[in-house]
C-alpha cells in the first residue's frame, strides 16, 4: 500500500424541487514514494460542458482544454437521468477537457511523493432531477443555482448575512464561519435558495455541546448539531424566512479539556453536565455563551480525575 488514510463523501439533503450539495474529501499520506505522471494522480471524471468566470469555454464540439480546477471553474450536465454539476476548488487539482468530458488530476508540487508527504483535495458536486425535457433541470437552472452559491463569481453569493457575533470565512459552495471558540450569531434575511445552504462552523472545541437556534422562529426553534475536527455543519433553509441564528456552544469552560454536554430534558428544563476526562484535577468557570436565549447558567468547578457533576437549569422565561 502507497498511501494511508481517508476519503470522505458528504451528501446534504435534498430541497425538494432544487438540489442536492456534496463533496468528495481526500486527506491521504505517502507510505512508498510515488512518482507523479505529468498529468498528475486522476481522481474522477465526468460528462458535461465547462464553465469558466460565468462563460461557458467548452462543450462536445471543444477539442482540448486543460487549466486549473480553481473557483470559478465548473462543469454541467443535463440529462433525462439528473442534473450534475462539478466545482472546482483549486487545492491543487486540474482538469484535461475534450469533446465534452473532464477528467480531474491531482498535480503536486514535486514529480515524486515521498513517505510523510500529503495528497489533500475537495471536489465539490451538486444534483438535481431529471426526467423529460419539460421536467428536467435545465443548464440555465444549474448557471443559476452556481449563482446563489457563490460559484459563479466566487466570494459574491446570493444570500447576506449581517455577523453579530464571529466571521464569515467564506460563502464558496458553503457558508463558512469561524465562531472563534465560542458561537456565531447572524442575521440572514429570506432568500430564494435552489437548495439548502450547507453552513460549516468553524472554531469549536469538540468535547463541548454545539447547538443551531433561530431566535427567528417560535417553538421548537433549536436542534444539536454533530461536529468533528473543531467543525460543526447545519443545513438552513433560506427559503421559508429570515433567520436570526445562534450556532455554537450554549456552554463553555475557561479549561478547553473539560466536556460539556448541554441537552434538553422536558419543557422548560435543561441538563448540563460536566466531565473530568484527564488523570489530572480540574479547576474551572463554566459559563453560558453571549447570545444563547434559553437560560443564564455560571458555575465553578473542581473536579476530581474522571469524575462528572450535574445540574438541572430552568429554561428563561
Amino acid at each position: 500500500m502507497k498511501v494511508e488514510g481517508w476519503q470522505r463523501i458528504y451528501a446534504h439533503t435534498w430541497l425538494t424541487e432544487g438540489f442536492r450539495l456534496g463533496a468528495v474529501e481526500t486527506n491521504l499520506t505517502v507510505k512508498n514514494s510515488i512518482d507523479v505522471p505529468a498529468e498528475g494522480l486522476y481522481v474522477t471524471q465526468a460528462k458535461g460542458e465547462l464553465w469558466q468566470n460565468g462563460k461557458k469555454i467548452g462543450d462536445a464540439s471543444t477539442e482540448r482544454l486543460t487549466g486549473a480546477f480553481d473557483r470559478g471553474v465548473f462543469c454541467t450536465y443535463e440529462d433525462n437521468g439528473g442534473a450534475v454539476v462539478l466545482i472546482g476548488t483549486g487545492d491543487g487539482l486540474t482538469y484535461d477537457y475534450a469533446k465534452g468530458t473532464i477528467k480531474l488530476f491531482y498535480r503536486p508540487k514535486t514529480d515524486l511523493l515521498m513517505p510523510g508527504d500529503c495528497i489533500r483535495h475537495i471536489v465539490y458536486f451538486a444534483g438535481a432531477s431529471g426526467g423529460t425535457p419539460q421536467q428536467r433541470t435545465t443548464t440555465a437552472q444549474m448557471v443559476e443555482f452556481a449563482r446563489q452559491f457563490g460559484i459563479l463569481e466566487p466570494g459574491k453569493a446570493g444570500y447576506a448575512p449581517k455577523m453579530l457575533a464571529g466571521k464569515t470565512l467564506d460563502t464558496y459552495m458553503l457558508w463558512n464561519v469561524d465562531a472563534q471558540g465560542t458561537a456565531v450569531q447572524a442575521q440572514i434575511p429570506k432568500t430564494a435558495m435552489p437548495g439548502f445552504l450547507p453552513a460549516a462552523v468553524d472554531g469549536l472545541n469538540d468535547h463541548w455541546s454545539v447547538y443551531l437556534l433561530d431566535n427567528a422562529q417560535k417553538g421548537d426553534n433549536f436542534r444539536m448539531l454533530p461536529i468533528r475536527d473543531g467543525r460543526a455543519w447545519a443545513q438552513l433553509d433560506l427559503n421559508l424566512a429570515d433567520s436570526d441564528l445562534f450556532l455554537g456552544h450554549p456552554v463553555t469552560a475557561s479549561d478547553p479539556k473539560v466536556t460539556l454536554l448541554v441537552s434538553w430534558k422536558q419543557e422548560g428544563q435543561w441538563v448540563i453536565e460536566a466531565h473530568n476526562p484527564t488523570d489530572a484535577p480540574i479547576t474551572a468557570a463554566l459559563t453560558t455563551t453571549k447570545g444563547w436565549p434559553k437560560f443564564d447558567f455560571t458555575e465553578k468547578i473542581e473536579l476530581a480525575p474522571g469524575s462528572s457533576k450535574t445540574w438541572a437549569v430552568a429554561e428563561r422565561k
